[in-house]
């Protein structure tokens, strides 16, 4: 070998040893990170010991996807090894707003007990808080309160905890924001759900039921059997990779790809491409896809490298999903003067290429107000609303790609079934006739009377020609009602309506065309029952017969105004001074005899009774003689006179 070309050999030799020695650090960070994306944690273990730094900006999204993920080891471990709690990421997100937005309670609890930063805020100021109540989780919210976390922060948008629990209807978490302090707040935007990032912020808005206001989402109730993640994607990574793949009606990630372009030193650069070996499920929101080289270009390579998704936005009312975040976890491995190289974790997102829907027939073709339709056709998972004529929305549910099923609404007239889904056209099926509604009856009331004050009732009403879209009316004002059956309905009756005595009259009423409202059944409510008296003082309690009569006063307790004394079981007129005083007046004829008097107190009813029994004493009147006599000295006998002295 000529000299010029051994020094050239030489010298490609120690390039490329000494990027390999530049790139090491790299390198193993870059494996550290892989690793807690796939969940490994002897091998997070592993990298840590053989110099791994959990301080890098690799060490720092590897704590922030652990704590996505849930993976509650690796987050200790890499905290062990110096990691930053309170890390964050591009978009200003720390592990653990990280954890409380995936629901995370384990990691949300390894982070806190590392005095995480229960108040730290995104670029667009969500706090901890804010986006555990978005995930629902009650447990994380709870921990955060009770580590002092601010209940009244808001974010750029000027939303609150509170705001966001009340939008969400978390009935719970409400109770607890509450408890702990939180106030209202007036929001600047009302219509976008808690995200991580802008962009995610945004992508957000446009999920079906996020941007609906409180009203039209009263109307229109979208159910889904589960997420449906349909459709065709595909995107460009931040490091020249493409990927793209299918998900099919069953939740399978198909057909997917990834072209890598490796970039190595001397502007020399490699091409592969890597295909999916078998569909795979997606489960609670990740999938985990083993890939297999296809037509690599320019260099063999044997290896399996593996991509990993997930998904950064929540899933839509209506079951679907707009946004993937996807990690090429390895990538490459070819071997180039003993350098290793990989392409290490990068992102992705993409938007799902949309897929109208077609609609075939619907049955049956006719119905009332309530009863229940089934339209055919292909794509319908997709759906974001439907509509009678004149324009009213429908509650539904996609029962799989190709039916969904739904409840004639009220108000809809005759005509074709209009559907919605973003980024397509509207469709619209055959006519559907509205048949007219019976006139309902009404029976018997589970509960036809209540005591005023009470905390309110479930009503059931029994009948006939009751309808799914039948109300019930008290006092002509509707109430939530709930279909049991054609001969059943219930509904819940608000304290309110039963504050104040009297009577009600129930009704329920049918929707048009035809219908309207049954006859009426009375619902009482009373007032309390009345308490039982008791006495406990008579004043006077005695005097002498014959007296020109006198006032009794009554002391004693649970006295109301209607209340009666009694003199010997006969009602006296009594007034009513207090709820332990009544007066009565005796006349002189009933304190002509002596003897004695018993005295009551009877309160009517409901409820009352008698008191229990005290005694009035009438003495004997004097005579003359007795009183002449008072007073004299007794006259002595023969017998008592002194002797005189012999």
């Amino acid at each position: 070998m000529s000299s010029s070309r051994m020094i050239t050999v030489i010298l490609t030799l120690l390039a490329s040893l000494a990027i390999s020695a530049t790139t090491h650090s790299q390198d193993i960070n870059d494996r550290l990170l892989s690793a807690a994306l796939s969940g490994d944690v002897a091998a997070v273990k592993d990298l840590l010991t053989k110099g791994a730094d959990a301080k890098s900006k690799q060490g720092v999204a590897a704590l922030g996807r652990a704590a996505m993920l849930g993976h509650t080891a690796i987050v200790q471990a890499l905290l062990y090894r110096g990691a930053d709690v309170d890390g964050k990421d591009d978009g200003g997100v720390t592990p653990l707003m990280l954890a409380a937005t995936w629901g995370r309670f384990a990691v949300a609890q390894a982070l806190i007990a590392k005095r995480a930063n229960v108040n730290a805020k995104s670029d667009i100021g969500n706090t901890p808080l804010i986006l555990a109540v978005g995930g629902g989780d009650v447990a994380i919210v709870q921990a955060l309160i009770d580590k002092k976390a601010d209940i009244n922060a808001k974010n750029k948008d000027g939303e609150t905890a509170l705001i966001w629990a009340e939008r969400l209807g978390h009935t719970a978490i409400i109770q607890i924001l509450r408890e702990a302090g939180a106030v209202k707040a007036e929001t600047t935007n009302p219509a976008i759900s808690p995200g991580l990032t802008s962009e995610t912020e945004s992508k957000r808005a446009n999920l079906k039921g996020a941007a609906n206001n409180a009203k039209e989402t009263m109307r229109t109730e979208v159910q889904a059997v589960q997420p449906r993640y349909r459709g065709n994607w595909v995107g460009k990574t931040n490091q020249n990779q493409s990927i793209q793949f299918t998900i099919d009606e069953q939740n399978r990630v198909t057909e997917l790809e990834v072209k890598v372009i490796v970039q190595f030193f001397y502007n020399q650069s490699c091409a592969y491409s890597y295909k999916i070996k078998d569909p795979v499920p997606i489960q609670d929101r990740q999938f985990d896809v083993d890939l297999i080289s296809s037509a690599p270009l320019g260099y063999t390579d044997n290896t399996s490298p593996r991509i990993r998704g997930s998904f950064t936005s929540t899933v839509a009312a209506d079951g679907s999903v707009n946004q993937f975040r996807v990690g090429l976890a390895f990538c490459g491995g070819s071997m180039i003067m003993g350098t290793g190289v990989q392409v290490g974790p990068v992102s992705w997102s993409a938007e799902r290429q949309v897929q109208c829907a077609t609609l075939g027939t619907i049955s049956p073709n006719s119905g009332r107000v309530g009863s229940s339709v089934v339209i055919n056709g292909t794509n319908l998972g997709d759906v974001t609303s439907i509509k009678f004529p004149p324009g009213i929305p429908a509650k539904f549910t996609a029962n799989s790609d190709t039916q969904i099923s739904m409840v004639v609404p009220s108000g809809a007239a005759s005509g074709t079934i209009s559907t919605s889904q973003d980024g397509c056209a509207n469709k619209e099926t055959s006519a559907f006739t509205i048949l007219e509604s019976p006139v309902p009856a009404i029976a018997s009331l589970s509960q036809d009377l209540i005591i005023v004050g009470k905390p309110g009732l479930t009503l059931t009403i029994n009948g006939s020609n009751f309808l799914n879209g039948s109300v019930i009316r008290w006092n002509g004002v509707d109430r939530a009602t709930q279909f049991v059956n054609e001969t059943q309905l219930t509904a819940q009756i608000p304290a309110a309506d039963v504050a104040s005595v009297g009577k009600a009259a129930v009704t329920v009423f049918n929707p048009a065309p035809g219908g309207g409202a049954s006859s009426a059944l009375d619902f009482t409510i009373n007032p309390p029952p009345n308490p039982t008296p008791t006495l406990s003082n008579l004043s006077p309690d005695a005097a002498t017969a014959g007296v020109r009569g006198l006032t009794l006063t009554i002391t004693g307790a649970n006295f109301i105004n209607a209340s009666v004394v009694q003199w010997n079981g006969q009602d006296q007129a009594t007034t009513f001074v207090s709820d332990t005083q009544l007066t009565t007046q005796i006349p002189a004829l009933s304190l002509a005899k002596a003897g004695v008097v018993t005295i009551k107190v009877f309160n009517p009813a409901p409820g009352g009774g008698e008191s229990n029994e005290m005694t009035f004493t009438i003495n004997r009147k004097q005579t003359q003689a007795q009183t002449r006599g008072q007073g004299r000295k007794p006259v002595q006998r023969p017998s008592q006179r002194p002797t005189k002295k012999q």
